[in-house]
């Protein structure tokens, strides 16, 4: 995506990029848990190893990472995506002994998505513009999205317009 700041757009590259990681996102949501289920009991029952789930948790967390950062997306993705397929398939100690590890990587995470940032892109006013409309384009439908989850909930939508 760095070609866009710098003026020059690959049509192709961007969409190649973005079917990737839309294909990685959808391989990883559908069938992460249950592949992870079946590998947590098989860590279980076969290593002789204390706290296998957890280092199997590990492994694949930084797995996702690796490839997401592979294909062209952040590693905040493949961070994500492994705390997703593992949340129901490991036992509860697991995410206690994640919780430290939590902290320490998200600042990283975040940290090497701002070391991306190029502040001199801002120069151009089309860019400026470009950033101030995506930057409210989300808020429409947020609200929408506020209401419609309200109202099947059974509660009042009027109080979606905080949340958008």
């Amino acid at each position: 995506m760095s070609s866009i700041a710098s003026g020059k757009v690959d049509l192709i590259q961007v969409g190649l990029t973005t079917a990737l990681a839309l294909g990685f996102i959808a391989v990883v949501a559908r069938w992460g848990g249950a592949v992870c289920s079946t590998v947590a009991r098989w860590v279980g029952n076969q290593l002789q190893v204390g706290e296998a789930e957890f280092a199997m948790a590990m492994l694949l967390l930084f797995g996702l990472v690796c490839l997401s950062e592979t294909i062209g997306a952040v590693a905040i993705i493949g961070a994500f995506l492994a705390g997703m397929a593992i949340s129901k398939s490991v036992p509860h100690r697991v995410h206690e002994l994640s919780h430290g590890v939590t902290e320490l990587l998200v600042p990283f995470f975040v940290a090497e998505i701002g070391l991306h940032f190029q502040l001199k892109v801002f120069e151009d006013p089309h860019v400026v513009g470009l950033a101030f409309c995506w930057y409210l384009s989300p808020s429409p439908q947020s609200c929408l999205a506020a209401f419609w989850a309200q109202a099947v909930m059974g509660k009042r939508p009027r109080s979606a317009w905080v949340r958008g």
